[in-house]
């Protein structure tokens, strides 16, 4: 197992790679040494067994981790609602011939909700109209590659990027993100009012270059603004008085 991005030790039950290996239906226990001063934010956890961990990414197994400790580096995060987002790409299901020149090399699916070639239909989110989000997204890729953009009737929203790849940013506005497989990135969101007609995280089309494997467009998530809808489970602490 590789925690991917996190300042642990290679040591063996711990982040190493080459030794440790189970077999199937056994049991292993890991024990990190997470230090006190690790840089908050979002990392990931996958299966590293070469050649077998390209296809073990691919077929989701894979998950988050969460460092605490972000409202101190950016203060006036603390007490936002916060969502998790993983996206995985995966094998598209039933390819038995060559794909059209417009598909994608992989499907994609967020939070392990499919949004499958060749309609893409995208996850479904309730959201409180005009309020303010803080997402965390992990491309928690073997292979595919994702430019993250959140389009309200088609036009590109601002995004604070508040940290990449678990390093805090200086609050830039971006209206687009890219991420590369295992990259992550923290962003504030405004979401719709109620007079959007449609909004969408989407990826956008990138060209890698002729031979390269395709990445067309695609919507990732479609955003329902509902007075109802429920708040995020999760949101950052509030740090007490200091005694």
């Amino acid at each position: 197992m590789h925690f991917h991005g996190m300042h642990v030790s290679p040591a063996y039950g711990q982040d190493e790679i080459i030794a440790t290996i189970l077999d199937t239906g056994g049991n292993f226990t890991y024990k990190l040494m997470v230090p006190l001063e690790h840089p908050p934010g979002v990392y990931w956890y996958h299966p590293h067994v070469h050649p077998l961990a390209d296809m073990s990414v691919l077929g989701g197994a894979s998950g988050m981790i969460i460092v605490d400790g972000l409202e101190g580096r950016v203060p006036d995060l603390a007490g936002i609602p916060v969502r998790t987002f993983s996206v995985r790409d995966n094998v598209i299901p039933g390819l038995t011939s060559a794909l059209p020149a417009t598909a994608p090399a992989w499907d994609l699916s967020v939070n392990f909700v499919p949004v499958p070639y060749p309609n893409y239909p995208p996850a479904q989110l309730s959201i409180q109209p005009s309020s303010q989000e803080l997402w965390r997204v992990l491309a928690a890729c073997a292979d595919d590659l994702y430019n993250l953009q959140l389009q309200y009737d088609g036009v590109p929203q601002a995004l604070r990027l508040v940290a990449i790849d678990g390093a805090p940013t200086t609050n830039v506005a971006v209206d687009s993100i890219m991420l590369p497989g295992g990259a992550r990135a923290e962003f504030v969101v405004r979401a719709p009012d109620t007079g959007v007609q449609l909004a969408q995280l989407v990826t956008l089309g990138i060209d890698a270059g002729l031979l390269a494997p395709k990445h067309p467009f695609r919507p990732i998530i479609q955003l329902v603004a509902d007075a109802a809808a429920p708040l995020p489970a999760l949101s950052l602490p509030v740090p007490g008085p200091v005694a």
